[in-house]
């Protein structure tokens, strides 16, 4: 029998069975499928956006990894993108590198904790070599980082049916 309870509440099981009208089987199932249908590809369009510091990019990718994240009840990945949608729209460069290797080091304990809960083999590899690409960008921050796009604005207010629009299911 596996331990749901989570001390440092990676994902929190009882909120997430909660989310889930107290069905178990369907939070398990979302579970499975979360890295598979969406994390993964948001995952790798904000890597796309920290290497460009697009903060609309940026934005956009953390909003939808965070909507994704709280149907599983991953709170601290929650408040990762949460803290990184709005460093970006503040254009605070330095605190978005940091929350972004932040977020990288807690998708790994997600991914763990998914697999632990519901046995899914999740591809670390991936992240890893995020991670990696990150550090020789970004050693120390982005003194060195090179030439980067213009300031963008991304609007305040997410468009109608947003949730639906980034397909997070």
């Amino acid at each position: 029998m596996v331990n749901k309870q989570n001390v440092d509440l990676t994902i929190n099981w009882d909120k997430g069975v909660q989310i889930f009208g107290g069905d178990e089987d369907s939070f398990r199932m979302f579970l499975e499928k979360f890295e598979s249908y969406s994390f993964s590809k948001f995952m790798e369009q904000l890597f796309d956006g920290i290497m460009q510091m697009d903060y609309v990019a940026i934005h956009e990718a953390s909003h939808t990894i965070k909507g994704a994240a709280s149907y599983i009840a991953a709170d601290k990945t929650v408040k990762f993108t949460k803290e990184l949608m709005d460093a970006s729209d503040r254009h605070e460069d330095q605190t978005v590198l940091k929350l972004y290797g932040e977020l990288l080091k807690e998708s790994k304990s997600l991914l763990k904790e998914i697999e632990r809960l519901v046995g899914t083999k999740p591809n670390l590899a991936l992240i890893n070599e995020y991670e990696k690409k990150f550090k020789i960008k970004y050693p120390k921050g982005l003194a060195n980082s090179g030439p980067r796009p213009a300031e963008l604005e991304y609007p305040t207010n997410p468009p109608p049916g947003c949730c639906a629009a980034c397909n997070i299911f």
